[in-house]
């Protein structure tokens, strides 16, 4: 996922003229990217924080209450290991740069990566997670922040998965959200030449393209279903459509966010 947010332009260490720089959001799920804003929505909405971005530490302290988390992530609180799974999502996304020397000779390459969430700790009430302080300071920087300073970009293991997502996302944006049919050798070489592109028909529905949709419905913000039917009876020439619906966002803005917390602590309060 290709970024180029102020949060990072406006870094002290800026690289030098004559230096290539490519940011990118690594591990990038639909969920890790809603959990992550959970996760600073209510470092930033925690009092205690309010200071703690000058103190010079890399990563701070934030304690989240355990039933508040699997009440705006609406899912069960009773279930912990879902819980913990959910928060190990965000543990894996980093925010990496790499700074490429444009000379000839020597050339040069150096990565940095860092942790959206450092590290988490469980106990029977509450999450205890090291929160990015740098990222925490940019956002009490703005007046009203509504999300985090990212467009959501998911990151995908296979290339099928990759080539699908950016085929049928976009024609959803134009409107499309029903493909007409498609030659399933139009679909094969998408992500270009490779061994699944020519393997047989079954084998490459069942292998390839069946986990390819599995990964973007379960990573992205689109969600795919396929149909594939000969092109006439007994017909060995096969081709497939796609229904593509996108995912609402409305659960990882900050102003659902609010309503959502103000009305946990008002039911709260109203318990006997």
């Amino acid at each position: 996922m290709s970024i180029d947010i102020s949060l990072w332009k406006d870094r002290p260490h800026r690289a030098a003229s004559g230096t290539q720089v490519l940011q990118e959001v690594r591990n990038l799920t639909w969920v890790s990217a809603q959990v992550l804003s959970i996760i600073y929505f209510t470092a930033y909405s925690n009092l205690a924080l309010a200071d703690v971005t000058d103190t010079g530490s890399r990563y701070t302290l934030h304690e989240i209450d355990r039933t508040l988390f699997a009440w705006l992530m609406g899912v069960d609180s009773g279930d912990v290991n879902h819980l913990k799974r959910l928060l190990r999502s965000a543990n894996q996304v980093s925010f990496e740069e790499t700074r490429t020397s444009r000379a000839r000779r020597p050339r040069s390459e150096v990565w940095m990566a860092t942790q959206f969430v450092q590290s988490v700790a469980a106990d029977e009430t509450r999450f205890r997670v090291e929160v990015w302080t740098d990222l925490l300071r940019y956002l009490r920087s703005q007046e009203s922040p509504g999300t985090l300073p990212f467009e959501f970009q998911p990151d995908f293991s296979s290339k099928y998965a990759r080539s699908l997502y950016l085929n049928l996302s976009e024609r959803e944006r134009q409107g499309h959200g029903s493909v007409e049919w498609i030659p399933l050798d139009v679909v094969r070489a998408w992500p270009g030449a490779s061994r699944a592109s020519t393997a047989q028909t079954d084998y490459f529905l069942r292998k390839v393209l069946e986990p390819a949709i599995r990964e973007v419905n379960e990573r992205s913000d689109v969600e795919i279903e396929c149909e594939a039917a000969p092109d006439e009876p007994g017909s060995k020439d096969i081709s497939v459509r796609f229904l593509i619906r996108r995912k609402d966002p409305t659960a990882m803005g900050w102003e659902y966010l609010r309503t959502r917390s103000q009305l946990f602590y008002t039911l709260a309060d109203e318990r006997p």
